[in-house]
């Protein structure tokens, strides 16, 4: 598996992308929610300036979204048509978690 942050650059620098994946034997035990957990909390921790970490997920993966939603992220954006996999055309949403004040 793995889980990333990316720092957005510019007018968006309070921003970073969070992506994750793991492989399929490992689903459903909870190793993904916790990484994103601690991921999450070292991302406020390293990075001061920013404010907003957010997750685009594939419209169809419940699971990824139920692990965002786990961990405190919520539901921004429903953004259709917005990614090309396999060659086709489908939906994103967005989750995204504040900086806890």
């Amino acid at each position: 598996g793995c889980i990333s942050v990316v720092p957005q650059q510019g007018w968006m620098g309070c921003n970073a992308e969070v992506g994750y994946w793991i492989g399929q034997a490992h689903w459903g035990r909870g190793i993904t929610s916790e990484a994103l957990q601690l991921v999450t909390g070292w991302a406020w921790d390293a990075q001061p300036a920013l404010t907003r970490l957010f997750a685009p997920i594939f419209a169809w993966n419940a699971a990824s979204q139920r692990v965002a939603a786990k961990c405190g992220y919520v539901k921004e954006a429903e953004l259709p048509r917005s990614a090309i996999k396999a060659g086709r055309v489908i939906d994103r949403v967005q989750y995204a978690a504040y900086r806890p004040h």
